[in-house]
């Protein structure tokens, strides 16, 4: 599978999912369950990759654990590596909702959690598409993705064509 094919199945899984109304934190708690349960894996295929991603839609969550607040070991790699990044982001969305910046209106513009991390994708399907194309490429002008070229004026005036996801 090539990343444009990884990216594109990705697409495929949003658009099958864009009815599901799972928020963010509980998707990711979700994917994390599924990924302690191939820990003793060395390697995942794409698909089985996109299979957990898939059933994190409808699985059962990991329960938030206080003591995950304040934890992040950035230098580990393997499943240390993953597992880690999820509980970071699980503790950002969990924190940032506590201090209801996900309830304002406007958290798509962009949110700023506690331990300083930027948020702008804050649903399981903006999330998944713009983190495949952040890491593996693949979208292409006139993509059935969501994204598209828009307008962003600068402020001296000009203007340049930017992708964007709705």
């Amino acid at each position: 599978m090539t990343n444009r094919d990884f990216y594109l199945s990705i697409t495929q899984l949003c658009k099958e999912k864009a009815k599901n109304r799972r928020e963010l934190e509980p998707y990711l708690a979700t994917l994390l369950a599924l990924v302690r349960q191939v820990r003793d894996r060395q390697a995942l295929t794409a698909q089985e990759v996109l299979g957990m991603l898939a059933a994190a839609f409808e699985a059962e969550p990991e329960r938030f654990q206080e003591e995950w607040r304040g934890k992040h070991e950035p230098d580990r790699e393997g499943f240390e590596a993953v597992e880690g990044t999820l509980i970071r982001q699980i503790v950002d969305l969990h924190e940032m909702f506590d201090r209801g910046d996900l309830q304002n209106p406007y958290r798509y513009l962009g949110c700023k959690a506690p331990s300083g991390n930027s948020w702008y994708n804050l649903d399981p399907l903006t999330f998944l598409e713009c983190g495949a194309e952040g890491a593996f490429g693949g979208w292409v002008d006139g993509d059935d993705s969501g994204r598209e070229w828009v307008s962003e004026s600068a402020a001296d005036g000009s203007s340049r064509e930017v992708a964007d996801i709705s």
